[in-house]
């Protein structure tokens, strides 16, 4: 009897351990969950990982040396009309999205014009709204074309167009064949992250980054809150939310390795939108955690918005591409109004209200 009793206690104690443990962990995703009001209903949108906090909880300043190199476009320039997004290759050329030109130009490593990818028109190597590109070490372009729901590869002097689903708003090359978008559209019946090999015409849905078993069958429409940006990681993927404060890392095969709390205390957003068919993608400036990220050597360079508006100056915090860790930031006080901001190994790009292009030289102290 004294031994059914202990035994008894025992399975007691283990069921009221398991339960505080379920609540724990309840209590824990339910502070990673998207609340969203659609009309007068209310949902809850779980995240299907938790991000692991930081261990530092302030930030530590390097002293960084900054020129000018040069200026690209202008207003009393006409080689650029409304430059938008800036990248470059293994040998220092520069590339630079114009959407008014329907193309992407290329300048050499001194802002000399090389050629431009593009021209407006519905054929091939033609676009009507490029919005996103990326470029490979060697030299290969890739061009969203969200209107046509096509990408446009410019490779070794062809190119070619391959359909594309989703609208989506990202694009970076994984690899010569394989590259990955981001769309938000419809991230509930599919991952919001895909890659594509156009050579082997494979598609791969990445892990979703929300608990889709948890909303059934139910289709928002668009989720504003998804927009960011993805980057290449050695092959991998880094998942820059604008919103979310957090970073995720994948594997080759699409799967979660983890996902990192920046160093930024910021809420996640509140979403209001009138109707399941109503497009608003942009929420309250409070709710956003990255300008813009970039991947350099071994680091994920994240411009802070939080950072930005405490120190009045733009605010770059430099994390480890592998493990996550935030490691240090620098205060850069020649950018002060700004659209995206690209890192090089040595240079830092950003674009101005007048339409131009400035390029930095930098090198952070040790």
């Amino acid at each position: 009897m004294f031994e059914n009793c202990f035994k008894l206690k025992v399975l007691m104690l283990l069921i009221l351990i398991l339960l505080i443990s379920c609540n724990k962990k309840s209590e824990i995703n339910k502070n990673y969950t998207i609340q969203l009001q659609v009309g007068n209903n209310n949902y809850e949108i779980p995240l299907s990982t938790i991000p692991i906090k930081q261990k530092k909880t302030t930030r530590i300043w390097k002293k960084v040396k900054t020129e000018l190199a040069f200026t690209l476009g202008g207003l009393k320039d006409t080689l650029l009309y409304s430059p938008t997004i800036v990248k470059t290759d293994n040998k220092g050329n520069i590339y630079i999205l114009d959407p008014p030109a329907f193309s992407v130009k290329k300048f050499n490593k001194k802002g000399i014009y090389l050629e431009s990818f593009g021209k407006k028109g519905r054929g091939p190597g033609e676009f009507i709204s490029p919005f996103r590109f990326d470029v490979t070490l060697d030299g290969k372009v890739a061009v969203l074309d969200v209107s046509q729901n096509k990408c446009t590869f410019f490779i070794n002097g062809r190119y070619f167009s391959i359909n594309i689903k989703y609208n989506p708003f990202e694009i970076c090359f994984l690899s010569t064949s394989e590259f990955a978008i981001l769309q938000v559209i419809n991230a509930l019946d599919h991952s919001p992250i895909m890659k594509y090999d156009y050579l082997k015409k494979d598609i791969t849905e990445y892990a979703n980054i929300l608990l889709t078993k948890k909303l059934k069958d139910l289709n928002l429409g668009a989720l504003p809150f998804l927009q960011g940006e993805i980057l290449n990681n050695n092959g991998d993927l880094i998942y820059i939310p604008k919103y979310l404060n957090f970073f995720s890392i994948y594997s080759k095969d699409g799967k979660t390795i983890k996902a990192y709390k920046t160093i930024d205390q910021t809420d996640l957003p509140y979403v209001k939108k009138k109707s399941f068919r109503v497009t608003r993608f942009k929420l309250p400036g409070k709710f956003i955690s990255s300008l813009s990220a970039s991947v350099v050597k071994n680091f994920l360079i994240i411009i802070s918005n939080k950072g930005m508006k405490i120190n009045k100056v733009c605010v770059a915090d430099f994390y480890s591409n592998n493990t996550g860790e935030y490691k240090f930031s620098i205060k850069i006080p020649f950018i002060k109004k700004f659209g995206k901001i690209y890192f090089s190994e040595d240079r830092i790009f950003f674009n101005q209200p007048d339409g131009s292009i400035v390029v930095l030289n930098y090198e952070i102290e040790s």
